[in-house]
Formats: structure tokens, C-alpha cells, sequence
């Protein structure tokens, strides 16, 4: 590597580029990786999934700070997309809520202020906002989603094993299926 004497100084070493055909000595270099080595961070911290126990109706939600608020946390997770993707399974085999009202049990929120959503039209919601399911069946729904999130996965597969032999008996193979 050529070295050249800059100011009647020390010498320093110089790398001739590619591309450019520039001298650029290690200083530029080291200025320039520092730079990209603080993009590589996000100021981001790993991702939880949340199961909010404190309401009536618990949720589950992707957070990144970790608080003692009375939720349970899961995590954590090595990739945001992979976690929202994760929930966004999970809310398919067990119709939670994803909204953000407050909901108590034997006070819904009437009907001028809100409706059923649309998860719940699809399948993916139980209305809680509406009434349409007490906090006991709700609770089940959310103690089998947390056995889920913790990995305990033979619960939910024998519940789906029934499911599918039920619709299959009437004859519903598309929803066997």
C-alpha cells in the first residue's frame, strides 16, 4: 500500500479506489464506517407480544417497552414482521378483540357510538364491544390463545381436530378444511 507524506509529517497510508481513481486515506475511511455503523441501529428494542390482563376483555398487542402495568408479556422476539405476522395467526384461531375501546362487562357501548366491527363479521372478533359474549367465554378464549403464545400447542390442536371432524359430519367441507 503506497504511503505518502502529507504536511512534511508522519506518512500515512492511502488506498487508491476503484472508481474514482481518488486517494483516500484510512482516516476518510474510518469516518465514513462510523457513519454506517450507527445507521445499522434502529433505537428500537425487541418486540413483546402484550396480553393486557388488567381489562375486562383482554387484548394481545406487539409493544416494545416492557411495564409493570398488570399485563403479561411474551418475548423477546427476534423480528417485528415476524411478530406481526405471528398475531395476526393467532387472531385467526382465537377471536379476540384489536380494538382499543374500554369494555366492561354488562355495560356495552351502545350502538350510537359503535357497531361490530369487521373482524367480526369475518370471524375474528367476538364483539365484546356489543355484548355478544360473556367474560367467562371470553377468559376461556384468552387462556387458550396464552397456552398457545407459551408453546403448549395440544390444546389447540385437539380443539381444532373436533372442530374440523363436526364440520365434516355436516358435510361443511369448507370450513373442514
Amino acid at each position: 500500500m503506497p504511503e505518502l507524506a502529507i504536511d512534511g509529517g508522519a506518512p500515512v497510508r492511502s488506498k487508491m479506489l476503484p472508481y474514482g481513481r481518488q486517494w483516500v486515506d484510512d482516516d476518510d475511511i474510518e469516518a465514513v464506517t462510523r457513519v454506517l455503523r450507527s445507521d445499522w441501529k434502529d433505537d428500537k428494542a425487541y418486540p413483546y407480544i402484550k396480553l393486557t390482563l388488567q381489562e375486562d376483555f383482554p387484548r394481545l398487542v406487539m409493544t416494545r417497552r416492557v411495564k409493570r402495568d398488570g399485563a403479561r408479556y411474551f418475548g423477546p422476539y427476534p423480528s417485528g414482521i415476524g411478530l406481526g405476522r405471528f398475531l395476526r395467526f393467532i387472531k385467526r384461531l382465537f377471536p379476540l378483540r384489536s380494538c382499543h375501546y374500554h369494555i366492561e362487562e354488562g355495560k356495552p357501548i351502545p350502538s350510537r357510538f359503535i357497531r361490530a366491527c369487521l373482524y367480526y363479521h369475518i370471524g375474528q372478533c367476538s364483539a365484546p364491544c356489543e355484548g355478544r359474549v360473556t367474560k367467562r367465554d371470553y377468559r376461556h378464549t384468552v387462556q387458550s390463545a396464552e397456552q398457545f403464545v407459551h408453546g403448549d400447542f395440544s390444546g389447540v390442536v385437539t380443539r381444532l381436530e373436533e372442530q374440523m371432524g363436526k364440520a365434516a359430519r355436516e358435510m361443511l367441507y369448507e370450513q373442514a378444511a
